[in-house]
């Protein structure tokens, strides 16, 4: 288990670097963050340059064989060639496994203004934990989040704590990204949020967010089965101002039989985060970040007008969709559905709508190709209930963004976000239309995309 590492100047083109961090006699390399030490309060940096520093979780196999549950705990790394080249700080573990927490990891650094301090958010079983240091190397505990609230279907792992603006506004509120397996939305993996208040020692959850949320759970930042373990940035520029957060594009469930070759996982593309506010409290909305856009190369209009009801229409055929950026406008229906199906010539197929019988959007890759790798969770239709009545008439909106193994989906201007693999035995190459009981206005856009691998 090792670190990778890929760069990019705009979010959207990667370069392939070597790798960053190789395990030692310490253990393994598990997840962690990266920060920039801009004042050095580590002082492992150079005269008046901090250093960027990594801090990850060590996972010792004998310790673990040993059964005493101190077999993961946190250790440093430092560059001071703008991550170049990364050595191990002499002293590790810097925050060793003194309660014995089987599952102690993952830990997420940023500098709190507030207190003056790093905090530390870190995953320990079935509950988030808060540590502060002032330099990086030395950490004290302040509190505990989770042991009342929140899904607790398995281990939470991958924590975050970030400032999020509230659209139109100069707002912003703490959300607490807290990934868990199982438990997820769709079995398996999973990432619920909570909004509320952080002052450096203890996060609750805002009055807004608790009381749309009554029995204490979290909201799932995607309701897909395939995105999970996201965490956001650090020294995002502020003249910036985006919180940006990557995912991985996989499921514990089969991420380890997954048909890929010669590779195995892949990570989501880069989203922002943004809060919205209205009658059921502050929500998350992530969007694919403005920078995709550049990877757009042709757009072609397949269908603007009024579908008839009880209409299945074939809108393109034998064409390049994938890679592809899909965006659909359609209008509610009284009653019914529309469906839109990505095909290929073997009659494989991904199923994405609305039911608005059922007030849900779905998503069904039970025929999406190879499927038999995990026969038991795979092949599924999926329901997401939206959290408000969509009256008759009002317009939806849609983003797929398809690729050759995987779809991101972003419905109803980002209020759902859904992210599934599919693994077709050829590209999908047809888009059709279906719709039920209603007439309904459509128009759908297709943009061709190239590759974002250097």
């Amino acid at each position: 288990m090792h670190w990778g590492h890929a760069v990019s100047t705009d979010l959207v083109h990667w370069k392939q670097c070597p790798i960053a961090l190789a395990p030692d006699e310490l253990g393994f390399i598990w997840s962690g963050s990266a920060v920039h030490d801009r004042d050095n309060t580590s002082g492992l940096g150079e005269p008046d340059n901090g250093p960027l520093v990594c801090i990850y979780t060590y996972h010792c196999d004998e310790l673990e064989r040993a059964g005493n549950n101190d077999h993961e705990y946190q250790g440093l790394a430092y560059s001071n060639d703008d991550g170049d080249s990364w050595h191990k700080y002499a002293g590790n573990p810097v925050l060793p496994n003194d309660r014995r927490v089987r599952d102690f990891r993952d830990p997420k650094v940023f500098w709190h203004d507030a207190t003056d301090e790093w905090i530390m958010v870190l995953s320990a079983g079935y509950e988030t934990q808060f540590w502060a240091s002032n330099n990086l190397l030395e950490w004290n505990y302040r509190s505990s989040f989770g042991a009342t609230s929140g899904a607790h279907g398995g281990v939470w792992e991958c924590p975050d704590l970030v400032r999020v603006r509230v659209a139109g506004s100069d707002e912003r509120r703490w959300v607490l990204i807290q990934s868990l397996n199982p438990g997820g939305p769709q079995g398996g993996s999973g990432t619920q949020y909570f909004v509320g208040d952080f002052d450096g020692t203890t996060f609750s959850m805002c009055e807004v967010f608790a009381e749309s949320r009554p029995e204490g759970t979290g909201v799932w930042i995607d309701h897909g089965p395939d995105c999970y373990a996201g965490v956001t940035w650090a020294n995002v520029p502020a003249d910036d101002g985006r919180v940006l957060f990557l995912g991985w594009l996989n499921n514990w469930e089969y991420a380890h039989v997954t048909p890929t070759q010669p590779w195995r996982g892949a990570m989501t593309l880069v989203r922002e985060l943004e809060l919205s506010a209205d009658q059921r409290g502050a929500r998350l909305r992530s969007v694919p970040v403005v920078e995709l856009n550049t990877l757009r190369r042709t757009r072609q209009v397949l269908f603007d007008g009024a579908l008839p009801a009880n209409h299945r229409e074939n809108l393109v055929s034998n064409a390049a969709l994938v890679p592809g950026d899909i965006e659909i406008g359609f209008t509610c229906p009284a009653t019914g559905c529309v469906e839109f199906y990505l095909r290929n010539t073997l009659s494989e197929f991904f199923c994405i709508g609305f039911d608005a019988d059922k007030q849900a959007f779905f998503a069904d890759r039970s025929e999406s190709g190879e499927t038999a790798f995990c026969a038991r969770q795979f092949p599924q239709r999926h329901w997401v209930a939206v959290e408000h009545a969509i009256a008759p008439g009002s317009p939806l909106d849609m983003r797929i963004v398809a690729d050759s193994s995987s779809l991101e989906v972003f419905f109803n201007r980002s209020e759902i976000a859904y992210t599934a693999l599919a693994f077709p035995t050829e590209l999908y190459t047809s888009l059709e239309v279906s719709t039920s009981q209603e007439s309904i206005e459509t128009r759908i856009v297709h943009h061709a995309m190239q590759s974002i691998w250097s």
